[in-house]
């Protein structure tokens, strides 16, 4: 359940991160805060270990799946 609630507000981080706007190159607030390094460099991280953590789980439940079904002997 945690690993939905990450995702979910990983998903709000970003479309909040494509409509938000800031002053670019042009001087005009006409740029995404998306395309700036310092909010890439605080949400990819996440984003990555968001991606592994799900990778883990899946195996594990996979894991457990196949134990679960084994007759014991």
């Amino acid at each position: 359940m945690m690993l939905a609630c990450t995702k979910f507000c990983l998903n709000i981080c970003f479309r909040f991160g494509k409509r938000r706007l800031a002053v670019g190159p042009t001087g005009k607030s006409d740029t995404p805060i998306i395309e700036f390094n310092l909010f890439q460099n605080a949400l990819y991280p996440l984003l990555a270990k968001t991606v592994c953590l799900n990778l883990a789980m899946n195996r594990i439940k996979d894991i457990y799946a196949e134990n679960i079904n084994k007759p014991t002997s």
